[in-house]
């Protein structure tokens, strides 16, 4: 029987600034300890044909989706492969077959659906299907046995076995910016327990470091081989463990490495580090901090069951400003239960941010949505009618923000909050585009004329975000639906 395995990311080609595919990379990590071929097709940058390929060349086929078009294109997928090879495996993975595994096994091309960390126990299952072996005892999984769907206990996985990813099956030249922003996970999970976000149930609360030795190691395996000018730690909270961060900042700093770093974490984590700590981390590449800063409401934080206080976010502001570390926000506007007043403190918070450290950025200000399987969702149902989707089909034209998702905001008010969310992005690309220097404007527009063009073009939206923020008129932005069109243009997404 053949030793291959294949492995899909799905999605539709117009995406344009594409990442790698770090979750397949890990897939076939053990795969290729293991003596199997991994034939790793990422639909996104690729030409390839599903209804020309043998599939009885294949054990099994791994298709990893997420809501909306890309999981449009992954049942588009595994319906060519179906009508190709009817017995072949369809192995899903992802966040919704973790979020949503009860709906995602139910669809007629979903033979198995694996939950959470799927690397070891995919390796598990291919060992099975390959040998004709009853798959009772793989963990992590449901699948589909005499017409009854059975679950398999959960037993989480050691994250710091999976390293040393094959980046060699990939061709970066098709991630062309990936040397501006080489994603790595050194974690996953995070102990908290905010209600909105997919960590509480993906990760059951926990987190699993990577050691500071196999980071280390790592990082200089892409550091000798990519030379990346700038690392973008994927982790939910890559500072859950200070110990670890500092074995990893002087590790770096040992090495000699002078590349930047990105990093994801939580004021209150950040706020507690004396100086002499983030002395160290700026030492090492630190750069950028993104942090979660929701509401400037203490009320909506809690609950949120953020366990922040709002002041706090001000606090870790300074201290990014004293350590030239530019600290990157995200809020959240359209919260159910949020007063207009409540709206408002979140903006003001965003204010005096910048008054704090002008170099400050919000990379979004999002419009509250219910993602699949997070705790709020149960709240949402019960106290507002949110009826989420009840098949796997219907995620496919789920959108962020659609009427349908928030039944607690009017049609007035979304629209006011589409408003803050545009102008917010707006702001967002306009202090990028001021704090790039113009090698890197090069580098991401890809000749002078374009960067010239783009310069030129944002600049005219700049009086009217001026305007309208300190007016706090947001409704009917015409001007900018307008810019956010032509930035998908430019970026490939239209």
């Amino acid at each position: 029987m053949p030793k291959k395995i294949l492995l899909i990311n799905p999605g539709p080609k117009t995406i344009g600034d594409v990442n790698i595919p770090l979750h397949l990379l890990a897939l076939a990590k053990p795969l290729i300890d293991n003596g199997y071929e991994s034939v790793l097709v990422d639909t996104r940058v690729d030409d390839f044909n599903f209804s020309n390929i043998d599939y009885n060349e294949y054990i099994c086929v791994a298709i990893s989706a997420i809501a909306g078009p890309i999981l449009a294109s992954a049942l588009d997928i595994a319906k060519t492969i179906r009508e190709k090879r009817p017995n072949i495996k369809l192995i899903w993975g992802g966040p919704l077959s973790t979020l949503e595994p009860d709906m995602v096994i139910k669809n007629k091309y979903v033979d198995i659906a694996v939950l959470g960390d799927a690397e070891l126990t995919f390796l598990k299952l291919v060992q099975k299907i390959e040998s004709n072996k009853p798959i009772d005892d793989v963990p992590n999984i449901l699948f589909k046995k005499d017409g009854k769907v059975m679950k398999n206990p959960i037993e989480p996985e050691n994250f710091n076995r999976l390293n040393h990813l094959p980046y060699d099956l990939l061709d970066f030249k098709k991630y062309p910016n990936t040397l501006d922003k080489f994603e790595y996970h050194t974690s996953r999970g995070c102990p908290y327990r905010c209600t909105f976000c997919s960590s509480v149930t993906n990760s059951n609360r926990t987190w699993r470091p990577k050691s500071a030795e196999i980071v280390l190691e790592e990082l200089e395996y892409i550091v000798k081989k990519y030379n990346p000018r700038r690392f973008v730690f994927m982790d939910a909270l890559f500072t859950a463990n200070k110990k670890r961060v500092e074995e990893i900042c002087k590790g770096i700093i040992e090495k000699g490495w002078s590349f930047e770093i990105y990093y994801l974490t939580r004021a209150d984590l950040f706020s507690r580090y004396d100086h002499e700590f983030i002395k160290l981390m700026r030492r090492a590449g630190i750069t950028e901090i993104a942090f979660g800063g929701e509401s400037g409401s203490q009320r909506v934080l809690d609950f949120l069951k953020k366990d922040l206080k709002a002041e706090v976010i001000l606090k870790a502001t300074n201290l990014c400003k004293e350590h030239d570390i530019k600290p990157i926000f995200s809020f959240i506007v359209g919260i159910p239960t949020e007063t207009n007043s409540e709206l408002k403190q979140t903006l003001a918070l965003y204010d005096k941010i910048k008054k704090v450290h002008p170099g400050a950025m919000a990379n979004a200000i999002y419009i509250f949505t219910p993602i699949p399987g997070t705790p709020i969702n149960d709240y949402l149902i019960e106290n507002y009618n949110y009826q989420p989707p009840i098949e796997l089909t219907q995620w496919t034209d789920w959108k962020w923000s659609a009427k349908e998702n928030v039944p607690w905001i009017s049609k007035g008010k979304l629209n006011e909050l589409e408003g803050i969310t545009i102008i917010a992005r707006y702001k967002f690309v306009w202090d990028l585009l001021k704090d790039w220097s113009y090698k890197e404007k090069l580098g991401r527009h890809g000749s002078h004329s374009k960067v010239l063009a783009s310069m030129f073009f944002n600049s005219l939206f700049y009086l009217p975000m001026k305007l309208r923020w300190k007016l706090r008129y947001f409704k009917y932005p015409l001007e900018f639906v307008a810019w956010e069109r032509a930035l998908q243009k430019f970026k490939g997404n239209a």
